[in-house]
């Protein structure tokens, strides 16, 4: 277990080094993969109920939200803030993403454990690592790679459940 731990970190530590152009497809395609993997893998040993439709929703609404207006609340709230409270403390890189994944992962369960658990505590690692490693170099990188990265996902994911709707 140790030795993939290390594996692990050494890879996160690789990506550290990235340029912005790089990092953004390498982590936006790894993160969305990874993610769905994880949850599948997930899902063949717990059931969850089913998820609601979106259809019942007003698509440009729900397209505003899930591309615009959610990345940018989740990107203030849930990685600005404590993130901003973290550094001003002195906390270390990794537990300023430990910090805010927990904040971020935990607002998730509002749409129900499977999205808790896919995008709130899998996405939501990428999400954070994301937004701690640019703001290292500076506060605007670390908010539009991770806005970016974010609704990048939302539109894969989105463009996966359109699909799968039809």
């Amino acid at each position: 277990m140790a030795r993939i731990w290390k594996i692990v970190g050494s890879h996160f530590e690789h990506l550290r080094t990235l340029d912005p152009w790089p990092y953004f497809w390498r982590v936006s395609l790894e993160g969305f993969i990874v993610c769905r993997l994880l949850l599948y893998a997930v899902e063949l040993i717990v059931h969850f109920p089913p998820s609601t439709s979106f259809i019942r929703y007003d698509i440009p609404k729900f397209l505003l939200v899930a591309l615009i207006a959610g990345p940018v609340a989740e990107l203030v709230l849930w990685q600005w803030l404590p993130v901003m409270i973290a550094r001003r403390l002195g906390v270390r890189f990794w537990y300023q993403v430990l910090i805010s994944w927990i904040i971020f992962f935990v607002p998730h369960f509002g749409n129900g454990v499977r999205n808790a658990i896919g995008a709130g505590l899998f996405g939501g690692f990428y999400t954070t690592f994301t937004y701690v490693r640019w703001r290292e170099k500076s506060l605007w990188t670390a908010c539009y790679m991770t806005y970016a990265m974010h609704a990048f996902g939302n539109v894969i994911a989105i463009a996966i459940w359109w699909y799968n709707s039809k």
